[in-house]
This record gives structure tokens, C-alpha cells and sequence, in this order.
């Protein structure tokens, strides 16, 4: 009876046993399974890793070129000197316009393709940065350097007129009024309403809005000295041209302009050209120094000699800016400056008679015992009588003492009297 009850008790704990070992054999079975699968995953994902890691080198190269190459080199690059950077800038509608106060100096330049130097006060504006460059320039002066090759166009718009240069070395004046280039090195085309040029190097052209009138010249240079030699040589009134659009620069030194002023007038007077001697003395003498002003005047005076002795009328307008410039400091050559041009002004026909007595009355008061009064004084009764007045009210002119001259003998005798 016993064997008979435990008999099934055995069977069910072998069939327990044996289900525990396939539920344990199928365990392991699943897990390695997974394990498998796993592995095959990873191997799967690096592989696909290794593949997007290789597809992605050459965007991560071309990336990082444009990012650490290309873009800085496409970047414009300033320098100012004495301003910072957002003082100059425009606002948000014009970001990439400049303006700079006078006396002010900045270089703009996109690396190796071209570099502009402003000299304040300016008005600049830049298109972005690509092969083809645009620059808007609405006053100032820049000195442009383009390398050659290097991009498609490159444009300059000064109102109605527009500069178009591939490599090339030059500079842009302009002012409110006109606009001068001059090619130092390379070819620029200028196209204006008028006219389409081409410059070479070494020539220039000046172009006025109002008139829209273009003078070509052929003495361009980065040395306005350099320039203004060539000019004087081939041309005097472009030279005094060029100068004057150099005086006329807001900004602009005294040690600048009056070397300039100091060489044509010197030209001027070597060359007997008066009108222009006269008219560049005037300018000198007011930038010159008190010591200056002495060998202006002195300079004045030995010109309007020189004159006299080539010719006489044209000498008067020296004679004139001399004792405009002269005081009764300045001795005997005022002395000989007033009796010179009392006589020449008496050679004018009709003779001006209110001149000439101012500048006897001058005489007298100033040089009453002068080496020329006498002489004055007898050239006073002259013109009284070429006046009308009689001989008698010309007589009064004289004090005794005095030696009549031939044109009073003639044109008053001793017997007339009325």
C-alpha cells in the first residue's frame, strides 16, 4: 500500500524536474538568441555609423573650409584710425555705409582681392562682399588698390558716374561740385553722361556735374607735388585747377596746400604768366607766415620790376597787389612801388583819375620828404589840369621849390595863369 501511494508522489516531482530543466534549456536558448541578435544589431549600427561618418567627411571638410577659409577671406576688414567702427557705421536700412568725420583715416579691404583707403571727411558705401564689387561714393577721397584677376567687376558710382576697373591702382576726389580720378597703375574705364573712357597709367580725368564737363589730363600721380609739376608744365590752368580742388578738400593742412601754392606761383612768375602770378600771390600770402609775407611782398615787388621792363600795362595789376599787400613799413620799395605805377596809370587812356589821386594823397602822407615827391607832386598838377581845372588850381599842387616839368611848361605857360 505504501509503494502504491508514492508512486505518483515520484512521477509528478520527474515530470516537474524534467519541465524545469526545458524551461531552463529554452531560457538559455532565448538569451543566447537575444544575445545574437544584439551583437548583429551593433555590428549593424557601426557599420552604419562608419558608413555616415564616411559619407559626412567631405561635407565636414567643404564645411569647415568655407567656415575657417572662405568666409573670413570674403569678410571686409577694417581699420580706423581715431574712430571705433560703430561710430562710422550706418544704421540697420544701410549697414555696410560709412561715414567719416574730417581729419579721419580707414582702410577697408577684402584680403587679396582689393584694398581702399578713405581719407575723411567721407561718404562710402560697400555691396557684399563677392566676385562682383560695388562701391557708392557720395563725398571724400579714396586711393583704391584692385589686384588684378582676382574678381569679375569691380564698379565705382559717384552720381551720374560710374568708374569700372579689373586690376588697377588709383584714386577717386570727389566733392560736391566734381569728381577727379587719377590711374597710377593699370587700365579704368570712366563712363559719364557725356563720354566713355579709357584711362591708362599716369593719366586722370576731372568731371563737373553741372556743366558735364570731362578735361583729360596726362600727369596722374599718387604725389600731388609730381602732379601738380607735369600740370604746370603742359597745361598752367589745369595745374591751378588740380591745386584748388586739393585747397578745397574739408580737412586739409596748410602744410599741405602751400607748397603746392609756392611752386606755381614761382612757376607762374618764371614763365611771365601775371594774371595767375597775381591771383596764386593773393592765396599765398594768406597762408603764409609773417616772415613769409615779407618774401611774398619783396617776390611781388621784383616781379612787377621785371614786367616793367618787358612791357607796361600789364605790369599795373602787380604794381596794385603789391601796395595792397604793403605797408608804410616797408620803406623805399612802397616808395618806387607808388611812383611806378602813378606813371604807368597816366599811359591808360582814359586815365583813372580818382586812382591816381588816392595814390598821390598815400604818397604824401606817407613819404612827405620821399626821394619821388617832388616828382608826385608835379604829377598831381598834371592830372588836375588833364581834369580840366585851370593852370592856376593846378600850380597849387607844387610847393616852391619846385621845377616845373616839360608836359607843365607846355600845357601851362608862364603867361597863363587863368
Amino acid at each position: 500500500m505504501s509503494d502504491e501511494k508514492t508512486f505518483p508522489k515520484n512521477e509528478y516531482i520527474f515530470e516537474y524536474v524534467a519541465h524545469e530543466e526545458w524551461s531552463h534549456k529554452e531560457h538559455r536558448k532565448s538569451l543566447a538568441r537575444s544575445e545574437k541578435r544584439t551583437l548583429e544589431t551593433l555590428f549593424r549600427l557601426r557599420s552604419d555609423i562608419r558608413l555616415v561618418a564616411w559619407s559626412l567627411v567631405p561635407s565636414t571638410i567643404f564645411i569647415a573650409f568655407f567656415v575657417f577659409i572662405v568666409a573670413p577671406y570674403n569678410r571686409l576688414q577694417i581699420t580706423i584710425q581715431g574712430q571705433s567702427q560703430k561710430s562710422i557705421r550706418g544704421n540697420q536700412k544701410h549697414p555696410h555705409r560709412y561715414k567719416l568725420p574730417p581729419k579721419a583715416r580707414s582702410v577697408f579691404e577684402l584680403k587679396g582681392k582689393w584694398k581702399i583707403q578713405v581719407t575723411g571727411p567721407a561718404d562710402i558705401a560697400f555691396s557684399k562682399p563677392s566676385r562682383t564689387q560695388k562701391v557708392v561714393l557720395r563725398r571724400g577721397q579714396i586711393d583704391v588698390s584692385v589686384k588684378p584677376k582676382s574678381m569679375k567687376s569691380f564698379q565705382i558710382h559717384v552720381g551720374s558716374v560710374f568708374i569700372s576697373v579689373i586690376g588697377t591702382q588709383f584714386t577717386v576726389n570727389h566733392q560736391h561740385k566734381w569728381v577727379r580720378v587719377d590711374v597710377q597703375r593699370g587700365n579704368v574705364s570712366f563712363k559719364s553722361p557725356k563720354a566713355i573712357l579709357s584711362l591708362k597709367a599716369k593719366q586722370g580725368v576731372r568731371y563737373t556735374f553741372a556743366q558735364k564737363k570731362m578735361t583729360q589730363h596726362r600727369c596722374s600721380s599718387k604725389v600731388p607735388l609730381v602732379t601738380l609739376k607735369c600740370l604746370a608744365h603742359v597745361n598752367m590752368k589745369q595745374a591751378v585747377q588740380y591745386e584748388l580742388d586739393l585747397s578745397q578738400l574739408p580737412g586739409t593742412p596748410r602744410e599741405g596746400t602751400y607748397p603746392l601754392l609756392s611752386f606755381l606761383a614761382d612757376f607762374a612768375k618764371r614763365n611771365a604768366d601775371w594774371s595767375n602770378y597775381i591771383s596764386l600771390s593773393k592765396r599765398l600770402f594768406k597762408l603764409a607766415s609773417s616772415k613769409q609775407r615779407e618774401e611774398i611782398k619783396q617776390s611781388l615787388f621784383e616781379a612787377a620790376k621785371a614786367c616793367k621792363r618787358r612791357s607796361k600795362r600789364e605790369c599795373i595789376p602787380l604794381y596794385r597787389q603789391y601796395l595792397q599787400l604793403a605797408t608804410q613799413q616797408d620803406g623805399s620799395t612802397a616808395d618806387i612801388a607808388m611812383y611806378h605805377l602813378s606813371g604807368l596809370l597816366l599811359l591808360v587812356k582814359p586815365f583813372p583819375k580818382r586812382e591816381l589821386q588816392q595814390l598821390i594823397q598815400r604818397y604824401k602822407k606817407n613819404y612827405p620828404d620821399g626821394v619821388f615827391a617832388q616828382e608826385m607832386r608835379l604829377r598831381h598838377a598834371r592830372i588836375l589840369r588833364m581834369s580840366g581845372a585851370s593852370c592856376k588850381h593846378a600850380r597849387r599842387a607844387l610847393i616852391a621849390g619846385d621845377v616845373e616839368n616839360a608836359w607843365l611848361r607846355k600845357h601851362c605857360p608862364k603867361r597863363e595863369n587863368r
